[in-house]
């Protein structure tokens, strides 16, 4: 798990000196190498975290002790972490977005928003805030939620996707609601999306299309 996290930040297994574990171990509060191999073996550790703590202290010229620092670096999320990092359904963070990591055993680490009002009424344990953000240039795409209010017409649904489709962004999922003698829709689209430059783009090329009221983020 820890190689296949190092491959994927470009830093070869065998790079790893022993003086840059013994200076991890010592941040950890671990005894050694083998002890922080082991907690990420029974789901205590990420392989991903530790493997980026590996690259920082390869980063600063290498083996030089990391114990001293007042707060460790946050974990920065570079969209490559694959199934090691989820994302919270609840909140549907993107990036440029404040973000918060909670880490739970043998579930990885959850990302949420630091407004995400589940997070907020869940119980938490400080030990399983984890803090983190995002690198400077994330790959890939991310779920984002848009509500809608629209006026109730023939074709409006295309016209939408159309729009959505130009702004570069693909649509995951669409639901409608249509109270009985109403003659507005309240509709959800799934979309992935960059980063919330890319989402306000895309809203705003919703906002264009008259027979829409209203346009808002969701997050749930």
């Amino acid at each position: 798990m820890l190689e296949q996290a190092l491959a994927s930040l470009k830093m070869p297994a065998e790079s790893i000196t022993w003086e840059r574990w013994e200076a991890l171990a010592r941040e950890y509060g671990a005894k050694g190498r083998l002890d922080i191999l082991a907690d990420i073996g029974v789901g205590k550790r990420l392989s991903f975290v530790v493997a980026q703590a590996l690259t920082r202290a390869a980063n600063r010229g290498g083996d030089e002790p990391v114990a001293h620092a007042t707060k460790p670096a946050a974990l920065q999320l570079r969209g490559v972490e694959g199934v090691a990092i989820q994302y919270g359904k609840c909140c549907r963070p993107i990036p440029g977005d404040a973000i918060v990591g909670q880490f739970r055993r043998s579930q990885g680490l959850m990302v949420h928003t630091r407004d995400c009002q589940s997070l907020r009424k869940g119980r938490v344990d400080t030990d399983q805030i984890v803090d983190v953000e995002w690198a400077p240039e994330v790959i890939g795409v991310f779920e984002a939620g848009i509500r809608l209010l629209v006026s109730d017409q023939r074709g409006l649904l295309a016209r939408l996707a159309t729009e959505i489709a130009d702004a570069g962004a693909n649509i995951e999922y669409v639901s409608m609601e249509r109270p009985d003698g109403d003659s507005v829709v309240a509709m959800f689209f799934s979309v992935q999306v960059r980063d919330r430059k890319h989402l306000a783009n895309v809203m705003r090329a919703l906002r264009r299309i008259s027979e829409v009221k209203r346009v808002q983020r969701a997050r749930t």
